[in-house]
């Protein structure tokens, strides 16, 4: 058995205990119950709004490639995305939506290198906007959430944001070359240095952090919409203090394509503000299937592709 089938199989055992877990404690009833009243407009409006986002991460990716010297046309790099996405969501697999979009770059004349590093920065900038958004609204979290060991982990983006800020502040040129002599940094150390061009220096930078913020926020408002098509009683400051981490939570790779682990973590998170462990994870559900019908144009996309010359 290769180490990809291994590491597949790892993460759907996780996924599967992971979902099983929850079932057992959920009872189906109300669950069921919120996909028999779903409204479709609102369902539709979510779906939109999950293609508009992987639009706009197209278009991320073409504008870092740009700056990293790994430049694709914005409609190939919205292509590529879309592809990645049918592969991560919709046909989950070993190979993963990054490596296939790493792999589709190459195929424009780039090297792997810098392909595997446009790919990396890609989801390196949508971190740390990610944990910024998180630490700007802690004073928000605090005013809504009254749990204590939730409130215990409010420092943890502030303190992932000055550490991320710290490596790429503190890694000028100099120190990155002479830690890049040591050959099992150097990857490291090119990565720490076309994040600094991206965030710090490159023309693409003044694009790219509001378009990153733009893409967040998409996320936030399909989960408020897709709760709004379960007709649940979601406020949009709790969606707003609340998908950040569990966005980080499914980043994990631990599991298929997020499943089980954003179970747990929508069950744990929204509980926090008062919302069913069954309505929890009926948006949760929803988030996941949306994501996988967002990921079908992707599908289509790779189907039509040219065979390789």
């Amino acid at each position: 058995m290769s180490r990809q089938t291994l590491i597949l199989a790892a993460k759907a055992l996780v996924s599967a205990a992971l979902v099983a877990f929850l079932v057992h404690r959920v009872e189906f009833g109300p669950l069921l119950r919120r996909f028999e009243q779903i409204q479709l407009s609102w369902l539709v409006l979510a779906i939109a709004v999950f293609l508009g986002q992987l639009l706009l991460t197209g278009w991320r990716y073409a504008l870092i490639g740009r700056a990293i010297k790994a430049a694709l046309p914005t409609r190939e790099a919205i292509r590529l995305v879309l592809i990645g996405q049918f592969f991560s969501q919709t046909l989950p697999s070993a190979i993963g939506g990054d490596a296939v979009r790493a792999y589709m770059t190459t195929r424009h004349g780039i090297g792997w290198g810098r392909a595997v590093s446009a790919v990396l920065c890609d989801r390196g900038v949508a971190m740390i906007v990610l944990m910024v958004l998180s630490t700007a609204t802690i004073p928000i979290f605090l005013a809504r959430i009254a749990d204590p060991l939730a409130r215990s982990f409010t420092p943890v983006p502030a303190l992932l944001v000055l550490a991320g800020f710290g490596v790429l502040i503190l890694g000028n040129d100099e120190r990155l070359t002479r830690i890049g002599r040591w050959r099992i940094a150097k990857p490291f150390c090119v990565l720490v240095a076309d994040l600094r061009r991206i965030v710090f220096g490159a023309p693409e930078s003044r694009t790219i952090i509001p378009l990153s913020i733009v893409v967040h926020a998409g996320v936030i408002a399909s989960v408020w919409l897709l709760g709004r098509a379960l007709r649940l009683d979601i406020a949009v400051l709790d969606c707003l203090v609340l998908v950040p981490p569990i966005v980080v939570a499914t980043l994990l790779p631990v599991s298929i394509a997020g499943w089980g682990i954003r179970e747990g973590a929508m069950v744990f998170g929204f509980a926090l503000v008062g919302v069913s462990e069954a309505d929890a994870l009926a948006l949760s559900v929803a988030i996941g299937l949306a994501q996988i019908v967002a990921g079908l144009p992707g599908g289509l996309l790779w189907l039509l592709r040219k065979p390789a010359t």
